[in-house]
């Protein structure tokens, strides 16, 4: 997930949102969020639960949605893996 995003939409610094990361999730976030080589729990990590499940959700939290975020997001901050996913998709639906 990109700290600066949700920091962004939130209006919070990253350091606030990163320990909302370590205390509620127990997740340390990697320093580079394009990294493909990262730790298995932030691979494994529920995403959309975090973001949007229960009292320790981002939403909750700080009362943000994934479109808030995904417009504070930067093209260079969103992984390869995920651009290579998002243009198959893109040419799977393409007649």
């Amino acid at each position: 997930m990109d700290l600066s995003a949700i920091a962004a939409a939130a209006e919070v610094s990253e350091e606030r949102v990163y320990d909302f990361f370590v205390e509620k999730h127990a997740l340390a976030m990697p320093d580079s969020i394009v990294a493909t080589d990262i730790a298995a729990a932030i691979k494994d990590a529920r995403g959309k639960n975090i973001f949007n499940d229960g009292q320790d959700s981002l939403k909750n939290e700080f009362s943000i949605t994934r479109d808030e975020v995904l417009n504070n997001m930067e093209e260079d901050r969103i992984c390869d893996d995920i651009k290579y996913f998002c243009q198959s998709l893109i040419t799977f639906a393409t007649p």
